[in-house]
């Protein structure tokens, strides 16, 4: 019967507060965030639901939660609640009849007439102050009978859940600190243990395993050391015990139970040119961190073979399977080189296909994220800078339009956003060199204070802007003028208008204008349509552009950050040319040289009698930007430029798009709030 954990809710557990979050979850879910966000504590709180062992189905007085500088013990009484939601999936063609041979069918409860099956598992958790250090904690597990999410309705829809039932669920947890010798001596009593303990032995290796234990209690009662210890304990023990049942104390060799054997179980490896056998810890740290993760889904893997029927000398009635494994891997990236990290998260994700089993990771590397669909990323708020958690998934265009496609390349090659204070959205290679070296010369470094700089080409900028807003992080947005150049200037700013409106802006902030009389109005759709066919010469364009920055959008103007900087700093942008124009002698054919310069920029429908103040430049730009690399030039000019002359020098726009990265990477942390989207 196929299930998958649809959500997880959790209320006053550990970093949750009791007005309490709820996570959505898929096949593979990938939780990112900041440091003390709550991704391990929503793994631990499917381990108190589901752990394998029991200690970790415990509630402790640490998993309630408090408030920065409270007790436990400033009040007498708290509480917590953690509920998971499975859903019933149909993977292969399950009907009706073979979901009702299930323990679990009697308590699945559905919605709405027709609506899809699903189950309700709920742990309460109660603390009392009894005088004592740690306190009493009194736990209740239960399946919830009601669709309903009325509390009064949830309380007399309790059912009591058997140990048999939970243990049709299991979590199975990685730890991010991983030792493969003690996992699998602790697997032995859980996982492993569990499996082989179904197994059907056979007679030839039970009589062998009789056989040489006979022939090892005779050889060691040979042994004068061994037979002196024998001797003693034989000589005290009636000293002590005067019964008949237990008279006889000796010394025997274990494994004479074929559970002897199997605990006894530890992985080793052999290869090479001697092939010499080793144990676990002649492993690498990677290494063992990686055997940890396959030791745990080669364990799946023949249970789901048992399951199929794949495999023989297992006793059926013996191995009870599970029908859910929700597999737990905290930051697979330890220990493991990048290279490493593509074939762990296909592992992980080869796991999370089988109709028995979830894979929930936890991440703070780029690497990892980069290999996971967006839709599977759960951002988690918080943690560091600010008090209370919030959870979100995120909301993308559908997959196929463009902008889908666009958006979802985007965050992939670029997943430092996801773990940034500040995203610079800019437009280009450019942007990504020049900003990141004015904000360092501002004072700022970049991976202390969590900046990235993300280029977009200045394509579908709403999406980014709402997933930023989504994430709660903070951005400014750097784009191209493009003044007098096809399809820029007037063409732009209607552009980022447009998007902001998409965004949510009321229309009356961002298209309120004046007539000459001093009268406002907002902007019909008629005259908006004509925004864009306003001449680029107009000076009026100046000022909406600065209006924009109330928005947060920075427009390299006039033309883009490529001519920013070769007009601010032409001398050491020359002196960083591979090539040389040449610059006709005569006048005339000098001013011609140029003005075709400028239109092979511009373009064929450009305007470079604006910039004729400046036309000299332009062969110098082409020189750089168009027949060279534009990183390379700026890198090679900014390596000849200190830092107070930079800042000195810097272009406006670029200030004050630095400006504002300056007071927002200084401003403190907004708390989430429990308005915000879970």
């Amino acid at each position: 019967m196929p299930l998958r954990l649809q959500t997880l809710a959790a209320q006053g557990f550990r970093c949750f507060n009791p007005e309490g979050i709820v996570i959505s979850l898929d096949e593979l879910s990938c939780f990112i965030g900041p440091n003390g966000a709550g991704k391990t504590a929503a793994l631990t709180a499917l381990r108190r639901l589901f752990g394998v062992d029991a200690s970790e189905r415990r509630i402790r007085p640490d998993d309630f939660f408090l408030k920065d500088g409270k007790l436990l013990s400033d009040i007498s009484e708290r509480s917590l609640r953690l509920e998971a939601t499975f859903v019933i999936v149909s993977k292969g063609g399950d009907t009706e009849d073979d979901l009702a041979g299930a323990a679990v069918f009697e308590h699945m409860v559905v919605g709405e007439p027709g609506g899809p099956l699903y189950l309700r598992v709920e742990l309460l958790a109660t603390w009392h102050d009894d005088g004592t250090l740690e306190g009493d904690i009194e736990q209740q597990l239960h399946w919830i009978t009601t669709a309903s999410d009325q509390m009064s309705e949830i309380e007399d829809s309790r059912r009591k859940m058997s140990g048999a039932d939970r243990a049709l669920i299991r979590a199975v947890y990685v730890s991010a600190t991983r030792d493969p010798a003690a996992e699998v001596r602790a697997i032995a009593g859980t996982g492993l243990g569990r499996l082989l303990r179904g197994a059907k032995w056979s007679d030839d290796l039970r009589n062998l395993l009789r056989d040489q234990t006979d022939d090892l209690e005779g050889q060691l009662g040979n042994e004068s050391a061994l037979d002196a210890v024998r001797k003693a304990v034989e000589g005290r023990w009636p000293e002590l015990y005067r019964g008949d049942r237990h008279a006889k104390a000796s010394l025997s060799p274990s494994g004479a139970e074929l559970q002897d054997l199997v605990s006894g179980l530890r992985p080793s490896f052999s290869g090479g040119v001697d092939g010499d056998q080793m144990g676990v810890d002649a492993l690498s740290d990677g290494f063992k961190s990686l055997f940890s993760l396959a030791f745990t889904t080669a364990l799946m893997d023949v249970e789901n073979a048992i399951r199929a029927g794949d495999v023989t000398g297992f006793d059926d009635n013996a191995v009870r399977l599970p029908i859910l494994t929700l597999l737990l891997v905290e930051e697979p990236e330890n220990h493991v080189s990048p290279h490493h990290l593509g074939r762990v998260v296909q592992q992980l994700r080869a796991v999370s296909e089988s109709e028995f089993a979830q894979t929930i990771l936890t991440s703070h590397s780029p690497s990892v994220v980069r290999r996971v669909e967006p839709t599977d990323i759960r951002y988690f708020r918080g943690g560091e800078r600010a008090q209370g958690v919030q959870v979100h998934a995120l909301e993308l265009p559908a997959d196929s339009t463009e902008e889908g496609k666009f958006v979802r390349e985007a965050v992939r090659a670029y997943p430092e956003l996801y773990f940034s204070r500040l995203v610079i959205l800019g437009e280009g290679a450019s942007e990504e060199t020049v900003i990141s070296r004015l904000l360092r010369s501002d004072g700022h470094d970049l991976d202390v204070e969590q900046v990235s700089v993300v280029p977009l080409g200045g394509r579908h900028v709403n999406h980014f802007w709402r997933l930023l807003d989504q994430l709660g992080l903070e951005y400014v947005t750097l784009l191209d003028l493009d003044r007098c150049r096809t399809g820029g200037g007037w063409h732009r700013v209607k552009y980022v208008i447009e998007q902001l409106l998409k965004c949510g802006v009321e229309r009356s902030d961002v298209l309120t204008v004046e007539d000459d009389e001093g009268n406002e109005s907002v902007m019909d759709d008629e005259e908006f349509a004509l925004l864009g066919s306003r001449d680029d010469a107009d000076a009026d364009l100046d000022r909406w552009v600065d209006d924009l920055t109330r928005h947060d959008v920075y427009f390299s103007s006039p033309l883009d950050i490529d001519q920013l900087m070769l007009w601010a700093f032409p001398s050491e942008y020359k002196a960083a040319s591979l090539s040389r124009p040449r610059v006709p002698k005569d006048p005339a054919k000098r001013a011609e040289y140029r003005k075709r310069a400028a239109l092979v920029v511009l373009g064929d429908q450009g305007i470079p009698d604006y910039y004729s103040e400046s036309l000299k430049l332009f062969p110098w730009y082409r020189a750089l930007f168009l027949h060279g690399s534009k990183p390379g030039a700026h890198l090679a000019a900014l390596s000849t430029i200190d830092d107070a002359t930079l800042l000195e020098g810097c272009p406006e726009p670029l200030h004050a798009m630095i400006e504002a990265c300056r007071q927002k990477l200084s401003a403190p942390a907004t708390p989430p709030t429990a308005d915000d989207e879970h």
